[in-house]
């Protein structure tokens, strides 16, 4: 062989056998760079524009970051600080709330819900406990129809209540698990009366101010947000519409908050360092609801649970709305929160994804 081509394939027979190790190393890549290795495939391969994503490992916030666009027509980066509709992950922070106030002895969960909200009428199906309504056993029924894209601005709570109040309840409370967004619209009307604020001030008061999650607020479809992330649904051949507007004023306990990845996450973190509630307190959150004939429920206190093999539980909430897919996940024994927070509707598999975040530690 020629002096020279013995070189040439020397040279290439190194490179070749440089890749090798290359690519093994990228099982030891760090946490960091492998979670967002992850996020972004799936974000590529389930065509998401833009999301916003938070880590908290061992009580403290360890990564955030954005991926992809959070508005398409402006070209805008999605960053971590990118605020997002929370849709029914509004539910898991409205049922921290209540248990604020149950701490306080403000709001007493077996309480009658007319206690609170006198307004709202006795069902001739049985009573409503506040209780019944953190775990969705209260009858009250979900949307209806065309309801979900209602845009109609509502001056208060109380007055969302008009869409749903005159319906019977599709059980009598507390003998079935009925998902609803209305029944925490009623719930936000006790926790108003409970503490003699509006659920926005209420919000800001309890969790907002004094655990400094500046992004944490009541959505508003009039109201600058800064850093808002614009929401798109996906058509059949693949391109991109903005998402229809809606008002979630009639919703906010429900589905009507909004916040960044980092606060969200940073709210969980907060729980599992003991600092939001009292051991005690949290333990309650986050248990499951039976049913009135003791038949276990998978649903907490504005939670979903689950415990798995090794006896840690996990709680989450997803959320679906207009505008996005989020999700907030945590395993509090181990100080672990996710947040991961899409600016596009109908996304599946973000409770997978949370899950493969766990193990990259």
């Amino acid at each position: 062989m020629h002096r020279s081509t013995h070189a040439l394939c020397a040279a290439i027979a190194a490179i070749v056998g440089g890749l090798v190790p290359a690519r093994a190393s990228a099982q030891e890549l760090a946490p960091e760079a492998r979670r967002r290795e992850l996020i972004e495939r799936f974000r590529v391969e389930r065509h998401i524009p833009g999301l916003s994503f938070a880590v908290g490992v061992g009580g403290a916030l360890a990564q955030a970051d954005g991926l992809g666009l959070v508005d398409l027509e402006n070209e805008v980066p999605a960053r971590a600080e990118s605020v997002y509709r929370l849709a029914s992950v509004s539910k898991a922070i409205t049922g921290v709330l209540a248990l604020r106030l149950v701490e306080r002895g403000l709001l007493e969960l077996d309480a009658e819900v007319q206690r609170y909200v006198p307004s709202f009428p006795v069902k001739k199906e049985g009573a409503i406990l506040v209780r019944h309504l953190l775990c969705h056993q209260s009858g009250i029924r979900h949307y209806r129809g065309f309801e979900m894209l209602r845009n109609v601005p509502t001056r208060s709570l109380e007055s969302g209540l008009e869409i749903f109040a005159a319906d019977p309840l599709l059980a009598a409370p507390g003998t079935a698990h009925h998902y609803t967004t209305y029944g925490y619209t009623l719930l936000g009307c006790a926790l108003e009366r409970a503490s003699e604020r509006e659920f926005a001030a209420l919000l800001e008061a309890e969790l907002a101010s004094p655990l400094a999650l500046r992004t944490l607020r009541v959505d508003s479809a009039v109201e600058l947000i800064r850093h808002r992330a614009q929401g798109y649904v996906r058509a059949e051949d693949g391109s991109y519409r903005n998402s229809v507007p809606v008002d979630t004023s009639y919703k906010i306990p429900g589905g009507g908050l909004v916040s960044s990845a980092p606060d969200a996450a940073r709210l969980l973190l907060a729980l599992s360092r003991g600092e939001v509630l009292k051991d005690a307190t949290r333990e309650l959150l986050f248990t499951p609801q039976p049913l009135a004939d003791g038949k276990p429920t998978s649903y907490a206190l504005g939670w979903r649970v689950h415990v798995g093999a090794a006896g840690r539980r996990e709680v989450w909430h997803t959320g679906a709305q207009q505008r996005v897919s989020t999700i907030l996940y945590g395993v509090p024994e181990e100080g672990f929160a996710v947040a991961i927070f899409c600016n596009l509707e109908g996304v599946k598999g973000l409770l997978e994804v949370a899950r493969e975040l766990r193990k990259l530690r």
